[in-house]
């Protein structure tokens, strides 16, 4: 909450942005504090991965290199949005998405937030190289040599570091990230069960569904139904049953 006078009855967000609104919002008299915000659209699947890496508050220290970086970014960004030029809308959207990257790299930069995760694993040259090959073609039938001659390390010291990074094995790894696009394919699209299992690297339909519910809690059937169930009651404005709540191990 933030506020000159904290007795003061709070306002909701919502009330004071609500959705259509106009994007600049004056509360009170005066021109005395200006508070920019914003948010960030991720995919409900593939997002999830990037937010199980983040804490739920990430503080830069004012006067550090990624800091001055930020603060030269928001100037450009105030800049744009209160030029009105030709593109404006283009230039304020390209510099939200360089606040949020440089956001992450200052996160990342700092020795404390060294702990395994998809996110650092993604941030280190070597093991990068892996998941680039993993990533591309998640239907071939990795082994751990492959991967290992693509980050240029030996086989021990890929895995030993893979794990201690990414927080899971390598061929753990491609285990959930195939399940990760099978949960966004059950969810968005009309292939088959079978489609989707040949999609991401399972000779049948069966040895898939075995690994999606070890994986996600649900066979894919189910859990395909459960979304499409939770969409339609979204949509009505009804709330959603909780039976079943997908959760990936």
């Amino acid at each position: 909450m933030l506020g000159t006078d904290l007795t003061r009855q709070p306002l909701d967000a919502l009330e004071v942005f609500p959705i259509g609104a106009p994007t600049v919002v004056q509360i009170g008299e005066g021109d005395d504090f200006f508070l920019m915000g914003g948010h960030v659209d991720l995919d409900a699947v593939s997002g999830r991965i990037l937010l199980d890496s983040l804490p739920s508050l990430i503080r830069l220290q004012a006067g550090g290199r990624e800091a001055e970086k930020l603060q030269w970014l928001i100037g450009q960004l105030v800049e744009e949005f209160r030029g009105h030029e030709a593109g404006s809308g283009f230039a304020c959207s390209g510099l939200a998405q360089l606040m949020f990257l440089q956001i992450l790299r200052g996160y990342l930069s700092r020795s404390e937030n060294s702990g395994a995760g998809w996110l650092r694993a993604i941030s280190d040259l070597r093991i990068a190289r892996a998941l680039a090959l993993i990533h591309d073609d998640p239907a071939r039938e990795w082994h751990l040599p492959d991967l290992a001659k693509a980050a240029g390390m030996s086989r021990t010291a890929f895995a030993t570091r893979f794990r201690e990074i990414a927080g899971v094995t390598p061929l753990a790894y491609v285990t959930q990230w195939r399940m990760h696009l099978a949960e966004r394919a059950l969810r968005d699209g009309e292939k088959t069960i079978a489609m989707i299992a040949q999609s991401v690297g399972y000779a049948s339909e069966a040895a898939f569904s075995n690994a999606f519910k070890r994986v996600m809690g649900a066979s894919p059937t189910r859990f395909r139904t459960y979304q499409r169930q939770e969409l339609t009651e979204t949509r009505k404005g009804e709330p959603v049953g909780r039976d079943y709540v997908p959760l990936l191990a």
